[in-house]
């Protein structure tokens, strides 16, 4: 039985192009419009483009890659597509969101699941959802010769968060101490280099030792040297003083070190601002 795709971007450039079987049993493709449908097509070399959803109806699974900007429009065209989808399993592939943004589909009697792969780590996918959908989600990663880890549905934003610390929420942080060094040091290229040894060195350190890799004077709690860098900081630049401070402030919370010095920061921080009016 054949698969169908619903897609949108740059579906060629998803994981499910390494698919081996993709050209012999992709069957309908569809997309917002059928020119994109057919530029898909061409692009996966697989499928044939439809400009009626109904054609989805013979096929038992559903992939559907589209950017996550419009996910959700995606979604309710496919939930009001002349289909039974009772018995079906819809996949989410390649997105940031998890099985709950397939739910106006679920509604209809659709199992959904998501299949994500896993940054950095070509072989190993992220699956969720419902028991059926993730079984086939689980039958595409070993046809990928992947491994799958399955994650509890309500444990999917966790893990999201997770994935933000270390993604769109990593790059501000890595942005400040570029700045910060650039400032001192008067080159950006050479404050490129150092930031990239220095996170390369605290993330082997990490690996090999976890928290006992936590040094230096945060975490020794020399308090000197500590507010000694927030008052630079704050002269050169308030917002990157900010992030220090709370950063400062976590990672004391974090490892239940030194509670007189996480006073001094918070304490230091409800400093009034403006004309106090």
């Amino acid at each position: 039985m054949p698969l169908a795709l619903f897609g949108a971007g740059a579906v060629a450039k998803s994981f499910l192009s390494r698919v081996p079987w993709l050209p012999a049993r992709l069957g309908p493709v569809g997309a917002p419009s059928f020119r994109l449908a057919s530029r898909i097509v061409n692009s996966m070399r697989a499928g044939h483009a439809v400009k009626e959803l109904a054609e989805f109806q013979i096929c038992r699974v559903v992939l559907v890659c589209v950017p996550d900007k419009t996910l959700a429009k995606a979604v309710s065209q496919l939930a009001e597509a002349p289909v039974r989808w009772t018995g079906k399993s819809v996949l989410l592939c390649d997105s940031g969101e998890d099985s709950h943004a397939l739910e106006p589909i679920r509604r209809h009697g659709a199992a959904v699941a998501s299949l994500n792969p896993l940054e950095g780590l070509r072989s190993q996918f992220i699956v969720e959802g419902d028991r059926t959908a993730v079984r086939e989600a689980k039958h595409l990663v070993r046809d990928l010769s992947g491994q799958a880890i399955e994650l509890s549905s309500d444990k999917m934003a966790l893990y999201l968060a997770g994935h933000s610390f270390g993604s769109e929420l990593f790059i501000p942080l890595v942005a400040a101490c570029v700045d910060s060094i650039a400032a001192a040091c008067g080159s950006t290229p050479r404050a490129v280099r150092i930031a990239e040894g220095l996170y390369q060195r605290w993330l082997r350190a990490y690996l090999h030792a976890g928290r006992k890799s936590w040094t230096g004077p945060l975490a020794w709690g020399d308090e000197d040297s500590v507010l000694r860098e927030v008052e630079a900081l704050r002269k050169a630049d308030p917002e990157r003083e900010r992030l220090y401070r709370e950063l400062a402030v976590f990672a004391l919370s974090w490892s239940g070190r030194h509670p007189e010095l996480l006073r001094k920061l918070l304490g230091d921080g409800s400093r009034p601002t403006g004309d106090g009016k």
